[in-house]
Protein backbone atom coordinates (compact mmCIF):
# COMPACT_ATOMS: atom_id res chain seq x y z
CA UNK A 1 0.00 0.00 0.00
CA UNK A 2 2.88 2.66 0.74
CA UNK A 3 4.71 1.76 -2.41
CA UNK A 4 1.64 1.83 -4.29
CA UNK A 5 1.06 5.61 -2.67
CA UNK A 6 4.66 6.36 -3.71
CA UNK A 7 4.59 5.31 -6.70
CA UNK A 8 1.12 7.37 -7.71
CA UNK A 9 3.13 10.75 -5.66
CA UNK A 10 6.09 9.86 -8.29
CA UNK A 11 4.14 9.96 -11.63
CA UNK A 12 2.03 12.89 -10.25
CA UNK A 13 5.83 14.70 -9.78
CA UNK A 14 6.80 13.51 -13.15
CA UNK A 15 3.82 14.48 -15.43
CA UNK A 16 4.68 17.45 -17.38
CA UNK A 17 2.97 20.64 -16.36
CA UNK A 18 1.31 22.12 -19.56
CA UNK A 19 -0.53 24.97 -18.37
CA UNK A 20 -0.94 28.32 -20.01
CA UNK A 21 -1.20 30.16 -17.43
CA UNK A 22 2.14 29.93 -14.94
CA UNK A 23 5.61 31.27 -13.61
CA UNK A 24 7.91 31.16 -16.05
CA UNK A 25 12.04 32.62 -16.36
CA UNK A 26 12.70 34.94 -19.22
CA UNK A 27 14.40 32.26 -20.92
CA UNK A 28 11.23 29.29 -20.59
CA UNK A 29 9.06 32.21 -22.03
CA UNK A 30 11.07 32.83 -25.28
CA UNK A 31 11.97 28.76 -25.44
CA UNK A 32 7.53 28.47 -25.30
CA UNK A 33 6.72 31.24 -27.42
CA UNK A 34 9.17 29.47 -30.05
CA UNK A 35 7.86 26.05 -29.22
CA UNK A 36 4.12 27.42 -30.12
CA UNK A 37 5.31 27.86 -33.68
CA UNK A 38 8.01 24.84 -34.43
CA UNK A 39 5.95 22.11 -32.19
CA UNK A 40 4.38 21.45 -35.47
CA UNK A 41 5.89 23.19 -38.23
CA UNK A 42 4.17 21.79 -41.01
CA UNK A 43 0.76 21.63 -39.75
CA UNK A 44 1.57 25.73 -38.39
CA UNK A 45 3.04 26.68 -42.18
CA UNK A 46 0.08 24.97 -43.54
CA UNK A 47 -2.42 26.79 -41.63
CA UNK A 48 -0.66 30.23 -41.79
CA UNK A 49 -0.84 29.67 -45.60
CA UNK A 50 -3.58 32.29 -46.58
CA UNK A 51 -2.19 34.84 -44.75
CA UNK A 52 1.45 34.51 -45.38
CA UNK A 53 1.25 34.27 -49.45
CA UNK A 54 -0.58 37.59 -49.54
CA UNK A 55 2.01 39.32 -47.09
CA UNK A 56 4.83 37.93 -49.20
CA UNK A 57 3.68 38.81 -52.67
CA UNK A 58 2.45 42.05 -50.75
CA UNK A 59 5.48 42.83 -49.34
CA UNK A 60 7.34 41.50 -52.22
CA UNK A 61 5.91 43.64 -54.44
CA UNK A 62 6.44 46.36 -51.93
CA UNK A 63 9.95 46.51 -52.29
CA UNK A 64 10.19 46.04 -55.71
CA UNK A 65 8.08 48.81 -56.48
CA UNK A 66 10.21 51.09 -54.27
CA UNK A 67 13.51 50.86 -55.91
CA UNK A 68 11.68 52.52 -59.45
CA UNK A 69 10.93 55.38 -56.79
CA UNK A 70 14.13 57.02 -57.33
CA UNK A 71 12.62 57.37 -61.28
CA UNK A 72 9.75 59.73 -59.61
CA UNK A 73 6.30 58.79 -59.15
CA UNK A 74 3.98 57.92 -61.79
CA UNK A 75 0.03 57.21 -61.33
CA UNK A 76 0.87 53.64 -62.07
CA UNK A 77 3.29 53.62 -59.13
CA UNK A 78 0.80 55.22 -56.58
CA UNK A 79 -1.72 52.88 -57.44
CA UNK A 80 0.57 49.81 -56.61
CA UNK A 81 1.70 51.71 -53.76
CA UNK A 82 -1.49 51.92 -52.00
CA UNK A 83 -3.41 48.66 -53.26
CA UNK A 84 -0.37 46.81 -52.02
CA UNK A 85 0.30 48.89 -49.23
CA UNK A 86 -3.00 48.03 -47.81
CA UNK A 87 -3.05 44.62 -48.67
CA UNK A 88 0.71 44.50 -46.77
CA UNK A 89 -1.38 46.08 -43.79
CA UNK A 90 -4.37 43.73 -43.39
CA UNK A 91 -2.55 40.82 -43.91
CA UNK A 92 -0.41 42.01 -40.42
CA UNK A 93 -3.09 42.73 -38.58
CA UNK A 94 -4.31 39.05 -39.47
CA UNK A 95 -0.69 37.53 -38.91
CA UNK A 96 -1.09 39.32 -35.41
CA UNK A 97 -4.66 37.43 -34.86
CA UNK A 98 -3.39 34.27 -36.43
CA UNK A 99 -0.37 34.01 -33.61
CA UNK A 100 -3.23 34.52 -30.74
CA UNK A 101 -5.31 31.97 -32.32
CA UNK A 102 -2.35 29.37 -31.96
CA UNK A 103 -2.18 30.97 -28.67
CA UNK A 104 -5.87 30.57 -27.56
CA UNK A 105 -5.24 26.52 -28.90
CA UNK A 106 -2.46 26.12 -26.65
CA UNK A 107 -4.55 27.82 -23.41
CA UNK A 108 -7.41 25.46 -24.46
CA UNK A 109 -4.62 22.66 -24.11
CA UNK A 110 -5.23 21.52 -27.66
CA UNK A 111 -2.77 20.66 -29.96
CA UNK A 112 -2.01 22.82 -33.01
CA UNK A 113 -1.20 19.52 -35.10
CA UNK A 114 -4.72 18.25 -34.82
CA UNK A 115 -6.54 21.93 -35.85
CA UNK A 116 -8.14 22.85 -39.65
CA UNK A 117 -8.55 25.89 -41.58
CA UNK A 118 -12.33 25.81 -40.05
CA UNK A 119 -11.17 25.08 -36.48
CA UNK A 120 -8.48 28.35 -36.77
CA UNK A 121 -10.18 30.65 -38.94
CA UNK A 122 -13.30 30.93 -37.28
CA UNK A 123 -15.36 33.68 -35.31
CA UNK A 124 -12.58 34.10 -32.56
CA UNK A 125 -10.12 34.44 -35.25
CA UNK A 126 -12.25 37.13 -36.75
CA UNK A 127 -12.68 38.66 -33.01
CA UNK A 128 -9.08 38.68 -32.63
CA UNK A 129 -8.46 40.55 -35.99
CA UNK A 130 -10.75 43.49 -34.96
CA UNK A 131 -8.27 43.46 -31.19
CA UNK A 132 -5.28 43.83 -33.85
CA UNK A 133 -6.48 46.39 -35.77
CA UNK A 134 -7.58 48.94 -33.24
CA UNK A 135 -4.27 48.02 -31.02
CA UNK A 136 -2.32 48.86 -34.39
CA UNK A 137 -3.94 51.87 -35.36
CA UNK A 138 -4.03 53.03 -31.54
CA UNK A 139 0.11 52.33 -31.44
CA UNK A 140 0.32 54.55 -34.48
CA UNK A 141 -1.26 57.19 -33.36
CA UNK A 142 1.02 57.14 -30.42
CA UNK A 143 3.78 57.00 -32.06
CA UNK A 144 3.09 60.06 -34.27
CA UNK A 145 2.01 61.65 -31.22
CA UNK A 146 5.94 60.90 -29.44
CA UNK A 147 7.16 61.85 -32.98
CA UNK A 148 5.73 65.20 -32.88
CA UNK A 149 6.78 66.12 -29.66
CA UNK A 150 10.16 65.31 -30.56
CA UNK A 151 10.01 67.27 -33.51
CA UNK A 152 8.54 70.40 -31.74
CA UNK A 153 11.55 70.10 -29.23
CA UNK A 154 14.01 70.03 -32.04
CA UNK A 155 12.91 73.16 -32.75
CA UNK A 156 13.17 74.55 -29.13
CA UNK A 157 15.81 77.33 -29.74
CA UNK A 158 16.22 77.86 -33.09
CA UNK A 159 19.59 78.63 -34.64
CA UNK A 160 20.50 81.14 -32.20
CA UNK A 161 21.89 79.02 -29.33
CA UNK A 162 25.26 78.62 -27.99
CA UNK A 163 27.60 75.48 -27.55
CA UNK A 164 26.30 75.44 -23.60
CA UNK A 165 22.77 75.47 -24.85
CA UNK A 166 23.52 73.27 -27.58
CA UNK A 167 24.78 70.62 -24.97
CA UNK A 168 21.94 71.06 -22.76
CA UNK A 169 19.49 70.28 -25.69
CA UNK A 170 21.12 67.48 -26.52
CA UNK A 171 21.66 66.22 -23.27
CA UNK A 172 17.66 66.80 -23.45
CA UNK A 173 16.76 64.44 -25.97
CA UNK A 174 18.65 61.77 -24.80
CA UNK A 175 16.99 61.82 -21.85
CA UNK A 176 13.87 62.05 -23.74
CA UNK A 177 14.28 58.88 -25.59
CA UNK A 178 15.57 57.13 -23.09
CA UNK A 179 11.54 58.34 -21.25
CA UNK A 180 10.14 56.82 -24.65
CA UNK A 181 11.77 53.65 -24.17
CA UNK A 182 11.06 52.97 -20.77
CA UNK A 183 7.46 53.58 -21.92
CA UNK A 184 7.62 51.25 -25.23
CA UNK A 185 8.93 48.27 -23.35
CA UNK A 186 6.39 48.67 -20.71
CA UNK A 187 3.85 49.05 -23.66
CA UNK A 188 4.91 45.93 -25.13
CA UNK A 189 2.92 43.88 -22.52
CA UNK A 190 -0.83 45.69 -23.89
CA UNK A 191 -0.40 43.56 -27.02
CA UNK A 192 -0.80 40.06 -25.23
CA UNK A 193 -3.12 41.66 -23.18
CA UNK A 194 -5.45 43.21 -25.18
CA UNK A 195 -5.90 40.01 -27.50
CA UNK A 196 -6.63 37.72 -24.51
CA UNK A 197 -8.12 39.76 -22.02
CA UNK A 198 -12.08 39.26 -21.86
CA UNK A 199 -14.15 42.07 -22.30
CA UNK A 200 -14.14 45.71 -22.49
CA UNK A 201 -11.83 46.89 -25.50
CA UNK A 202 -10.47 50.19 -23.53
CA UNK A 203 -9.87 48.66 -20.05
CA UNK A 204 -6.79 45.73 -21.20
CA UNK A 205 -4.96 49.23 -22.70
CA UNK A 206 -4.50 50.34 -19.05
CA UNK A 207 -4.39 46.94 -17.56
CA UNK A 208 -1.38 45.65 -19.96
CA UNK A 209 0.16 49.29 -19.54
CA UNK A 210 0.40 49.43 -15.55
CA UNK A 211 1.57 45.51 -15.60
CA UNK A 212 4.19 45.98 -17.99
CA UNK A 213 5.51 49.29 -15.63
CA UNK A 214 4.87 46.65 -12.52
CA UNK A 215 7.14 43.99 -14.35
CA UNK A 216 9.72 46.20 -16.52
CA UNK A 217 12.15 44.15 -15.53
CA UNK A 218 10.84 40.87 -17.03
CA UNK A 219 9.32 43.22 -20.06
CA UNK A 220 13.00 44.82 -20.95
CA UNK A 221 14.70 41.08 -20.60
CA UNK A 222 12.20 39.54 -22.97
CA UNK A 223 12.59 42.51 -25.57
CA UNK A 224 15.64 42.35 -25.70
CA UNK A 225 15.97 38.74 -26.24
CA UNK A 226 13.42 38.21 -28.66
CA UNK A 227 15.12 41.51 -30.53
CA UNK A 228 18.33 40.11 -30.37
CA UNK A 229 16.77 36.78 -31.86
CA UNK A 230 14.82 38.04 -34.87
CA UNK A 231 17.03 41.38 -35.81
CA UNK A 232 19.93 38.54 -36.31
CA UNK A 233 17.73 36.39 -38.03
CA UNK A 234 16.12 39.08 -40.05
CA UNK A 235 19.13 41.11 -41.22
CA UNK A 236 21.06 37.27 -42.29
CA UNK A 237 17.36 36.88 -43.95
CA UNK A 238 17.70 39.70 -46.06
CA UNK A 239 20.89 40.14 -46.81
CA UNK A 240 20.62 39.07 -50.06
CA UNK A 241 16.99 41.21 -51.20
CA UNK A 242 18.88 44.62 -49.91
CA UNK A 243 21.82 43.65 -52.22
CA UNK A 244 19.47 43.37 -54.89
CA UNK A 245 17.59 46.47 -54.51
CA UNK A 246 20.81 48.48 -53.65
CA UNK A 247 21.83 46.91 -57.51
CA UNK A 248 18.73 48.04 -59.07
CA UNK A 249 18.57 51.33 -57.11
CA UNK A 250 21.86 51.84 -58.30
CA UNK A 251 21.13 50.95 -61.46
CA UNK A 252 18.18 53.51 -62.12
CA UNK A 253 19.99 56.37 -60.93
CA UNK A 254 23.13 55.84 -63.27
CA UNK A 255 20.64 55.83 -66.08
CA UNK A 256 18.63 58.86 -65.17
CA UNK A 257 22.30 60.22 -65.19
CA UNK A 258 22.94 59.05 -68.39
CA UNK A 259 25.05 56.32 -67.78
CA UNK A 260 25.40 53.27 -69.26
CA UNK A 261 23.92 50.35 -67.23
CA UNK A 262 23.75 46.83 -68.12
CA UNK A 263 22.13 44.53 -65.72
CA UNK A 264 22.18 40.52 -65.79
CA UNK A 265 19.55 38.99 -67.65
CA UNK A 266 16.31 38.35 -66.30
CA UNK A 267 17.86 40.43 -63.13
CA UNK A 268 14.64 41.73 -62.08
CA UNK A 269 12.41 38.35 -62.13
CA UNK A 270 15.66 37.04 -59.56
CA UNK A 271 15.01 40.16 -57.90
CA UNK A 272 11.61 39.32 -56.80
CA UNK A 273 12.20 35.79 -56.23
CA UNK A 274 14.54 36.49 -53.86
CA UNK A 275 12.43 39.48 -52.11
CA UNK A 276 9.04 36.82 -52.07
CA UNK A 277 10.85 34.28 -50.45
CA UNK A 278 12.67 36.28 -48.35
CA UNK A 279 8.86 37.96 -47.64
CA UNK A 280 7.49 34.83 -47.26
CA UNK A 281 10.43 33.66 -43.82
CA UNK A 282 10.15 36.77 -42.92
CA UNK A 283 6.52 36.28 -41.77
CA UNK A 284 7.14 33.42 -39.39
CA UNK A 285 10.08 35.54 -38.13
CA UNK A 286 7.46 38.12 -37.00
CA UNK A 287 5.48 35.61 -35.74
CA UNK A 288 8.51 34.59 -33.24
CA UNK A 289 8.74 38.23 -32.34
CA UNK A 290 5.67 38.56 -30.84
CA UNK A 291 4.52 35.11 -29.40
CA UNK A 292 7.03 35.07 -26.37
CA UNK A 293 4.80 37.87 -25.33
CA UNK A 294 2.00 35.61 -24.64
CA UNK A 295 3.80 33.41 -22.48
CA UNK A 296 5.69 36.56 -20.52
CA UNK A 297 1.77 37.66 -19.65
CA UNK A 298 0.90 34.59 -18.56
CA UNK A 299 3.59 34.59 -16.18
CA UNK A 300 2.90 37.66 -15.44
CA UNK A 301 -0.68 37.52 -14.51
CA UNK A 302 0.00 34.39 -12.31
CA UNK A 303 2.52 36.40 -10.69
CA UNK A 304 -0.58 38.93 -9.66
CA UNK A 305 -2.40 36.09 -9.33
CA UNK A 306 -0.35 34.67 -6.33
CA UNK A 307 1.08 38.33 -4.94
CA UNK A 308 -2.80 39.01 -4.42
CA UNK A 309 -3.29 35.37 -2.49
CA UNK A 310 -5.70 33.80 -4.75
CA UNK A 311 -5.83 30.74 -6.39
CA UNK A 312 -2.99 30.27 -9.06
CA UNK A 313 -5.03 30.64 -12.84
CA UNK A 314 -5.07 26.74 -14.41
Amino acid sequence: MESKTTQQVTTEVKEPDNRFYKIRNTGKCLSEGVSLLTEHFLRMILLSLPISIPYALSSAILAQVATNLVAGLTPQIIILLSVFSTLSFLTTIGMLALVYRFVEVRIAGKSLGEQTFKSIYDKKFFGLSIKALFYVIITAILAGIAIGLLVLYSFIGGKEMDLDKTTLKIIGLMLILLVFLIIAIAYRNVLPTVMLQKGSYVRPYLDGFKKGFKKWGKMMQISLLVFLLVGVVSFLLSAPAIVFTFVQSSALTSQLSGDAVNLPDHFETWMFITLLVTQFVTFYVMMVYFSPLSFTYASIMTEEEEAEGAIPMV
